[in-house]
C-alpha cells in the first residue's frame, strides 16, 4: 500500500469482511490486519463493530418494503452451478484436505469465474505452503461481485466433517449442472425452423448422450 488513503481503504474493506465472521475468527484476522496495516487492534475492532451496527439497523417500514421489492426485481436466484461452486468454496476455505482434492481435480473445470478461480488457486497455494489463507487480503484484491460470492459462501456454518465426500458431492453437482445447461441450450437450438431432419437427429443424439452422462453422475 503506497499511501495513507490506500492503507485506510484496505483496512475498511478488510474490516467489512471480518465483521461477517465468528468472534474467534474475527480476533485472528484483526491481529493479521493490524500487523499488515499498522492500525491498532482497538481501532480495527471499533471499525468492525461500527460496520456490524450499521448492518443491524433496520430502515423504516415503507423504505424497507421498497428495498425488498427492488431486491426481488434486481437479484435473480443463484443457479444450481453457482450454489454448488459456493459450497465447494466454503469447504476449501474450511479444510486444507478439501482444497487439495479440489485442486487435483482441476480448478479451471470447477469455477466458471476467473476471479473465483484465482481465489481458489490462492487458497490451495497457501495450504501448500503450510499457511492459513489470509482471507481479508485475498478478498481486497477481488472484484466486488466475486468478493460478495466468497462472503456468501462463508455464511454456510455446516462443519466440513468429511472433506473428501463433500468435495466429490460439490464437483458432481457442478458437472451435472454443466450438462443440464448444455442440454437446455441444445433444446433451444432444436426450435430453429431452418434445421434439417439430419441436424435435428444429431442434436437429439447429443441430448441422449448428455443425459446418459448425467445419470452416470448420480
Amino acid at each position: 500500500m503506497d499511501n495513507e488513503n490506500e492503507r485506510e481503504q484496505y483496512a475498511v474493506e478488510a474490516c467489512r469482511f471480518i465483521a461477517t465472521l465468528t468472534p474467534v475468527e474475527r480476533e485472528r484476522h484483526y491481529q493479521e490486519l493490524s500487523r499488515k496495516t499498522g492500525f491498532s487492534l482497538e481501532t480495527l475492532r471499533a471499525q468492525g463493530a461500527s460496520i456490524r451496527r450499521t448492518d443491524w439497523q433496520q430502515p423504516a417500514k415503507g423504505v424497507r418494503e421498497r428495498t425488498f421489492r427492488a431486491e426481488r426485481r434486481e437479484k435473480q436466484p443463484d443457479s444450481e452451478r453457482i450454489r454448488a461452486e459456493n459450497a465447494l468454496l466454503y469447504h476449501m476455505m474450511q479444510s486444507p484436505v478439501a482444497a487439495r482434492i479440489a485442486g487435483e481435480r482441476g480448478l479451471d473445470q470447477q469455477f466458471a469465474s476467473e476471479g473465483i478461480r484465482q481465489f481458489a488457486e490462492a487458497l490451495v497455494a497457501a495450504y501448500q505452503r503450510g499457511e492459513e489463507p489470509n482471507l481479508p487480503l485475498l478478498l481486497c484484491g477481488m472484484q466486488k461481485a466475486d468478493a460478495e460470492r466468497v462472503s456468501d459462501a462463508l455464511k454456510d456454518d455446516a462443519p466440513c466433517v468429511e472433506p473428501e465426500k463433500a468435495v466429490r458431492d460439490c464437483i458432481c453437482r457442478i458437472e451435472r449442472s454443466g450438462l443440464a445447461e448444455q442440454i437446455e441450450q441444445i433444446k433451444q437450438q432444436l426450435n430453429d425452423p431452418t434445421l434439417s431432419e439430419a441436424q435435428k437427429a444429431d442434436y437429439i443424439r447429443t441430448i441422449m448422450t448428455l443425459n446418459q452422462r448425467m445419470r452416470g453422475l448420480s
